[in-house]
């Protein structure tokens, strides 16, 4: 596994998520799935990216990143899959110490399928729930299997999705 090991020390001073996004990644830089380089991604936030300087890097399964003592594990995408849209999202596996978080992103109910096929005994404390809690994600069987303690849904306030959706808030409160 490539192992990387990302700065430890920076601090902000943002007003908004966007500058803190790419103040943020001044010092650690993106990291995305190779299939997003000939997307919307490319045509947007990479060329964003490339006009501040800010390095983007691709990752796949496998693969290893270190930011402080935390490790994260890549365990989507696969190098042979080839994934679009949501499902091309990297899915990171984060230990510090014994404590796990599972970062899922936009990943649906058929990449968590997939996901849980390539590691069966996959579990974590704190699961980023992923696609934002809509109705096509979070499935019990994935929910039982890596049995968070705590979640988290990343999503705006009144968003016109309505995510979290109540049956997958419903299914975290079991």
């Amino acid at each position: 596994a490539r192992k990387r090991n990302l700065p430890q020390n920076h601090s902000t001073a943002a007003t908004n998520d966007a500058a803190l996004f790419f103040r943020f990644t001044e010092f650690c830089g993106i990291a995305a799935n190779r299939d997003l380089l000939s997307s919307f991604f490319r045509d947007s936030v990479y060329r964003v990216a490339q006009r501040l300087g800010v390095p983007v890097d691709t990752l796949e399964r496998g693969e290893r990143v270190w930011f402080g003592g935390a490790r994260f594990d890549v365990l989507w995408p696969t190098d042979y899959a080839k994934v679009e849209g949501n499902g091309a999202s990297l899915v990171l596996l984060g230990r510090y110490g014994e404590a796990r978080v599972l970062l899922t992103g936009d990943l649906d109910s058929l990449g968590e399928q997939r996901l849980l096929e390539m590691n069966p005994t996959l579990s974590a404390e704190l699961l980023q729930v992923g696609h934002h809690g809509s109705a096509g994600s979070s499935t019990l069987r994935f929910l039982s299997q890596v049995a968070p303690k705590y979640a988290f849904v990343s999503v705006g306030a009144g968003n016109r999705y309505g995510h979290p959706v109540e049956a997958v808030v419903g299914k975290l409160n079991l």
